[in-house]
């Protein structure tokens, strides 16, 4: 992550609930760190998902690449290893 992606939070019914409005994900749990865990891997996903297809996403899905190529970087696995 090389710029923060704001997250909300609330309990609804005792379940935690972390938001990411402009990325329009968001992730649930027992705790806030499952929910912040969630989605986190949420995020994660949708990146791996978009960054596949970037060359067929519409307006709506571009915005939210373009949203999350500035504020992340894809690392190899092996970077640093």
């Amino acid at each position: 992550m090389v710029e923060p992606i704001k997250v909300t939070w609330e309990i609804v019914d005792g379940t935690y609930i972390a938001d990411a409005p402009e990325l329009e994900e968001y992730g649930v749990g027992d705790t806030l760190e499952e929910a912040l865990s969630d989605l986190q891997q949420s995020i994660v996903e949708l990146f791996s998902d978009l960054h596949e297809d970037r060359d067929r996403l519409g307006p709506a899905l571009q915005a939210i690449y373009d949203i999350l190529i500035g504020k992340l970087r894809q690392v190899d696995a092996t970077d640093g290893a």
